[in-house]
Parts: C-alpha cells; structure tokens; sequence
C-alpha cells in the first residue's frame, strides 16, 4: 500500500499522481475497447457532476502520456479498473463515541498500488481516503468529522454515468454532514449499484442503497447499522443481479449484526479490531481458492478522529495509527494563528 500525500490545484495533484506511479513502475491495464463508447458517455456525465476533477485527470493523463479518455474509460467502466471489490462496513454510537469500521476485500495479487491518501485540493476539505486505484475514493474521513465508505452491488443494470469512486471523493471533498451526502448520491448519475454507510461526528448515521434505477435510504433500527455487498430494503431487491454469496456477503452481514448486538451498550474499538483479524469470522475474509480476501482494515472514532489502519490481512497487532489527517490539520491551523510579537525590553 502507498502512502501519497496530494494538495494543491487538481491539475497539480494529477501531475504528482503520476509522478508517483511512473516511479513505482505502475502498468496502466489494458483498455476494453468494448468498454470505451460506455466510458466516453460516462465521461460526458463526470464533466456535468464534478467538473474539477477533470484537470486531475488531464494533468495525470499528460504526465503518463495516455489520452483523457483512456484514464476515464478505466475509471468509469463497470468494473472499473479491473475487477470490482467486496467489503463489510458498518458504524455504531454510544454516549461517549462514534465508531466506523470497515474491512476491504480484493484480489491478494492485485494490491501493490493500493493507496491510503492525504488530500487536500485547493479550497475543498482534507481527508483521509483508501482506494485499489488512482484518483479515485473507495472510503474516507474529511476534516468535518465525516466518514464514507461505499460497497459494491452485483445490480442488474448500469448505465453511463459516475460510479461510487467519484461519488465518494466528492462528498469527502464538499460535505460536512450525512444529510449532505444523501443529497448528492440522491441527485447524481448513478452508473453502478452500489452500498453507502455515511456517518458524522454528529452521531447521524445512515445507508443509502443506491442503484441506476432508484436510491433508498436506511436509516439505524438502533445505536448502529451495517452493509456487505447486497440490498437489505426490501425495495431495493429488484435492482440487484444476486446476493454475492461467493463472497459470503450474508454470513459476513450476519456476523456484523451478531457483534453489534452482543455489543449493543459497550463496544470498543479494541472489540473491532479482534473481530477484523478473527481469522474463524467470514469479517476476515479469505478465499485462498481465488486468491480474494481481506486488504486492508480501517477503524474510525470521528468524535476525536482517531483513525486506525491494518494494511494486508488485518491481526490485532497490525491495526497502526493513522495521523497524517491531524497533522496537516495542526499544520494549517498553526499557519492561520498570528504570532505574537516579542516584547521589547527596556
């Protein structure tokens, strides 16, 4: 996993971006020449929904000396880059925190160029992000105290439009609040069916089961809510393909839910790390079978912003804190702070 820290304009941060990647010797995947009328549409659409990012990717395809269109193709096909993630994901809230938790499921031999990220883009929030690709956002926490992480959904349709990586970097860069976030999933181009759990230090805590056809939200039965890789509401059902059973979605859902409960009045951030690395749980996935199972592993206590990180299959041991968000915080904020002017003495 590495570790890139981007600000400045979006043209600057493509350019860094791809800085990186040549240097690590990153190989661009082939392009689906099937795919490429889908990914042109869809790039018409990202244009309408989050203009700026367009000079990211400009700036990144320039620097790595492929077109525009080749980087959105591999960004906004379906399955895009390669082939999609699985993942649990759920937040929960007591009187004394707001946790948020979430483990990240993908192919062993193709997580070399993961990425947890700093960004800061001029005049937008900072925040904390984790992908399996560039430019990008699987997950994250801003500097507003809210956390976003997004599942994806075998649905039965898809259409030209922005996926969950976009979906999730804008309101990581433009939101402070969950209802904010639903406003955007809401109104946007939905090209792919997807979960959003959406939290915020203000104890909100939500899912949005989204798909091209319609969207729906999920509001906690109790003090938490959770999601795997399919669709709970009963609604949502006819605009999903199949379960994701090969990913042991349910059972994955079910031990979440088992957790949450048994835990209901007292669940601590040491409790989630245990059952993240309980190598006995489907939480810690592995299908040595496919090669797929658990990358990496997050957990998040938004009051404080106390972020946690295990990089590869999660033990309790490997969960490291992740500071980098608070630093540049810290940093920014002692830049604003006028300095006092030494006394002169007599």
């Amino acid at each position: 996993m590495y570790h890139p820290r981007l600000r400045g304009s979006y043209h600057e941060m493509g350019v860094k971006h791809a800085t990186n990647l040549i240097k690590n010797e990153y190989q661009l995947p082939d392009l689906d020449q099937s795919k490429l009328e889908f990914g042109k549409e869809s790039y018409k659409e990202l244009q309408h929904f989050f203009p700026e990012v367009i000079d990211e990717i400009k700036g990144l395809a320039e620097t790595l000396g492929v077109s525009e269109e080749h980087i959105a193709t591999l960004l906004l096909s379906p399955g895009a880059p390669e082939k999609e993630s699985q993942g649990t994901s759920f937040a929960y809230k007591n009187e004394d925190q707001v946790l948020f938790a979430r483990s990240f499921d993908f192919h062993y031999n193709e997580t070399k160029f993961t990425e947890a990220s700093l960004v800061k883009p001029d005049g937008k929030f900072a925040y904390l992000a984790h992908s399996k690709t560039f430019i990008g956002r699987e997950d994250g926490f801003n500097e507003k105290g809210l956390a976003i992480t997004a599942t994806h959904v075998d649905g039965k349709s898809h259409k030209p439009g922005v996926n969950y990586y976009f979906i999730v970097r804008y309101i990581l860069e433009n939101c402070s609040s969950t209802d904010e976030a639903i406003h955007i999933i809401e109104q946007a181009p939905l090209s792919v069916s997807s979960n959003y759990l959406i939290s915020d230090k203000k104890r909100s805590m939500v899912v949005v089961e989204a798909a091209p056809e319609k969207t729906m939200v999920r509001k906690p039965e109790r003090n938490f809510i959770s999601c795997t890789n399919h669709f709970q509401s009963p609604e949502m059902k006819a605009f999903e393909q199949s379960e994701n059973e090969w990913s042991k979605s349910t059972i994955r859902l079910q031990e979440t839910k088992e957790l949450l409960a048994e835990k209901e009045e007292d669940l601590t951030i040491d409790d989630i790390r245990e059952v993240l690395a309980d190598k006995s749980k489907s939480l810690l996935l592995d299908l040595p079978e496919i090669g797929f199972g658990t990358c990496w592993a997050t957990i998040t206590e938004l009051t404080s912003s106390k972020i946690l990180r295990a990089e590869g299959q999660p033990t309790a041991k490997r969960f490291k804190p992740e500071i980098r968000l608070d630093w540049l915080l810290s940093k920014e904020a002692n830049k604003r702070t006028p300095k006092r002017k030494k006394a002169v003495q007599d």
